[in-house]
């Protein structure tokens, strides 16, 4: 499961407001929740089938790469996508974004290559930036506020379904048919829900000039490159020039990152600093290990891919078994509990994956990683909580944005970092079960630091 945009204060700002009574809102309705469960679908289904892909094509050390440059993207598309959407409405980087989504999966499903393969995923990543954006801001000026926080909470449950079935479906595609058709099957229903937007698109408006935030872009940029060269460089290490660009990677992504996060995030600056760097070890840690779950289940213990990507449905189903539990608690200081707790969970995870790697039965990883999704949908929710609490009314919408941007980097750090050292190994020689628990008590760490900066979020007593 991944990291989602969620609606703040500022993305859902005003515009023309039509009547509640308005017919047209209906297909409007039914395209945004279309093309969400159609994001949410791809999002799990990639995951499933890429080790195949990457099977297929004799490319297994470069697993990471094409996930990393899908997040990287991505990242640098959410930053754009705001400055694009305050200045013209939603409509042009919405149609924009439709087209790279549909676009980058076309050129991934029919790719004769895996280094055309990447370009496609790479692709599809700016597209999937743009378009999450504007889907928020497009619901602020189609919809009448009072309706919005149920369409947002339809938004989520259109998470629901894909998460449960999608890796199984996406598995018994890949097994039974192609791999190819995971991603050519998305495009066609795409457009059918652009058509029922459109009615909603031609009511909005641009809000005029607004600040080029280009600080932000450019570190944006910045983290689609350097993550692109560490990957890319630790695959060649036994060269100069992949040593060269890894460090220049490394040196580069730390860079990006302090330029990205509010002061005090990486001190773990008590309260709003400290819960945006716990959220973003917390993606770091649970987005690496779950981008490797399936390549680990396919490779060496030989699963099917039908049977693998259900590792991540017990993740997924773990995920809104915390959510539900972080609904039920009351106060901060019960919130600022599981945002500690949780990532410790996440963390613990990772540990017991290490060991299950090397000796127990298969069947354990997904009674383990749904013990983690519990600790990542418990932690990501109060989380979200806690920065409403912690902010002052005028800086709600910036601290949400700082919060998915943690979000993003976390993605991209944890499965970029994971699959450099995975294409670094690999690049030696075959991987065993050896190389995966590495990988995992890597992460493990990470979790472990972001349950001990979670302690700094609240104070106790």
């Amino acid at each position: 499961m991944t990291a989602t945009v969620e609606p703040t204060p500022a993305d859902v700002g005003g515009g023309p407001a039509p009547a509640p009574g308005d017919g047209a809102l209906r297909g409007v309705l039914v395209g945004l929740l279309t093309l969400v469960t159609l994001i949410a679908f791809e999002a799990m289904a990639v995951g499933t089938a890429l080790p195949a892909v990457a099977r297929a094509m004799h490319e297994v050390g470069g697993y990471g790469l094409a996930l990393s440059a899908f997040l990287a993207t991505s990242l640098f598309a959410t930053a754009a996508s705001g400055y694009w959407n305050d200045r013209s409405g939603p409509r042009l980087p919405l149609l924009a974004g439709l087209a790279a989504f549909t676009g980058g999966l076309l050129v991934s499903g029919t790719a004769p290559g895996f280094a055309v393969f990447t370009v496609g995923r790479a692709i599809g990543g700016v597209g999937a930036g743009l378009v999450t954006v504007s889907l928020y801001v497009l619901v602020g000026h189609a919809f009448p506020a009072k309706r919005r926080p149920k369409i947002f909470g339809w938004f989520s449950a259109a998470w629901v379904l894909p998460s449960l079935v999608g890796p199984a479906v996406s598995g018994w595609l890949t097994q039974a048919v192609s791999w190819r058709v995971v991603f050519l099957a998305v495009p066609p229903i795409a457009v059918a829900a652009v058509l029922a937007l459109l009615p909603g698109l031609r009511r909005t408006s641009g809000g005029g000039p607004t600040p080029l935030p280009t600080r932000r872009l450019l570190a944006g940029a910045g983290v689609a490159v350097s993550a692109t060269l560490l990957q890319w460089g630790a695959g060649r290490l036994g060269t100069p020039a992949g040593v060269a660009a890894a460090v220049v990677g490394v040196v580069a992504l730390a860079g990006a990152l302090v330029a990205l996060l509010p002061a005090g995030t990486m001190r773990l600056r008590r309260g709003l600093p400290a819960l945006i760097a716990t959220r973003g070890m917390l993606n770091t840690a649970f987005m690496g290990v779950n981008t490797f779950i399936p390549l680990m289940l396919v490779t060496l213990r030989h699963v099917p891919p039908a049977f693998a990507g259900i590792a991540l449905t017990t993740g997924a189903v773990g995920w809104s078994t915390g959510s539900w539990v972080q609904a039920r608690v009351r106060g901060n200081a019960g919130h600022g509990r599981l945002v500690s707790v949780g990532p410790l969970l996440v963390g613990a995870g990772a540990l017991l994956l290490a060991v299950v790697v090397v000796g127990l039965p298969t069947w354990a990883v997904g009674v383990v990683w749904f013990v983690a999704g519990i600790g990542m949908g418990a932690a990501m929710s109060s989380a979200s909580v806690l920065l409403l609490d912690l902010s002052a009314p005028e800086e709600q919408g910036k601290n949400s944005s700082y919060l998915q941007l943690a979000d993003s980097l976390g993605g991209v750090l944890g499965v970029g970092l994971a699959g450099a050292v995975f294409a670094a190994a690999h690049a030696r020689g075959p991987v065993g079960s050896h190389l995966f628990a590495v990988i995992w008590l890597m992460l493990a760490a990470v979790g472990v630091a972001a349950g001990l900066a979670g302690r700094r979020v609240v104070r106790r007593g």
